[in-house]
């Protein structure tokens, strides 16, 4: 049975490479569809982390209902410290709104298989799983007032003791960053879940 757990959804980029904020494109691709809506990708990312079972989910950003960056301008890492520190579970975690391959299956292996302070799986830095802590909030503020190159999602995962474990379905781990990538994505659905016949 899984811990009781929270869920953070970064979704407080400028989408810069995109043209337009990624959270709000319409992604005809989800297993969410309702009478042929499609839901955004920020809403399609909230059902997913409700599927695995999320008892919370913190929103990072500047949009309405999410937890601003006490930094401004120093990418997932401040989204992450901004929602965990507000987070009411050790034990949470952590998806990119760009990332709308991950099946709430996948996210669920991650989470059991979670030891220590930090789980990713061994091919990516995110999705990831984080045990709430006092060092570890303290470490965030610090390499946040810090900047320049130590702060960073991999900087962190490379100085914290940070358990990996393979991902039995390494092609959910993808980014769309640019409008071409969405295109293209939206164009090939029969290879993700729930379409595909694998396992995840």
């Amino acid at each position: 049975m899984l811990e009781n757990f929270g869920a953070i959804l970064l979704c407080g980029g400028k989408s810069s490479r995109m043209g337009q904020d990624k959270a709000l494109l319409r992604y005809q691709a989800s297993a969410y569809c309702w009478q042929g809506i499609a839901p955004t990708l920020l809403e399609h990312q909230q059902l997913v982390l409700i599927q695995t079972g999320a008892s919370e989910i913190l929103l990072s950003g500047n949009r309405a209902g999410a937890i601003a960056d006490h930094w401004p301008d120093k990418g997932p890492l401040a989204g992450i410290h901004a929602c965990l520190s507000q987070s009411k579970y050790q034990l949470n975690l952590v998806i990119p709104v760009d990332m709308p391959g991950l099946s709430p299956r996948l996210l669920e292996t991650l989470v059991q298989r979670h030891q220590g302070d930090v789980s990713t799986f061994a091919e990516s830095t995110l999705p990831c799983v984080l045990r709430r802590s006092e060092a570890l909030l303290d470490y965030l503020e610090l390499q946040l007032q810090q900047g320049g190159s130590q702060c960073s999602l991999r900087q962190l995962q490379q100085q914290w003791q940070v358990h990996q474990t393979p991902c039995p379905a390494p092609e959910q781990l993808f980014n769309l960053n640019t409008i071409t990538e969405w295109r293209q994505h939206q164009s090939v659905r029969e290879n993700l879940w729930p379409f595909s016949s694998a396992a995840y």
